[in-house]
């Protein structure tokens, strides 16, 4: 397998485990997208883990919404 697999792998069990927080995955995946090709292919490879962070802050903010 690719390096880059095992590297999506360290940042999610970093991410379980608190030790790096949503939000710097996310600045990191907003300043990657007007990126180089060359440097937005680590940003495609982690697409899908992007997508279930916004998708859970979707939901968070929805649920703070609905319980004022």
């Amino acid at each position: 397998m690719h390096w880059w697999f095992y590297s999506l792998q360290v940042v999610k069990l970093l991410y379980d485990d608190d030790v790096i927080e949503e939000d710097a995955v996310l600045v990191w995946a907003d300043e990657k997208q007007m990126a180089e090709e060359d440097e937005r292919k680590y940003l495609k490879k982690a697409a899908a883990f992007i997508a279930w962070l916004r998708e859970a802050e979707s939901e968070e903010e929805t649920s703070s919404v609905d319980s004022d």
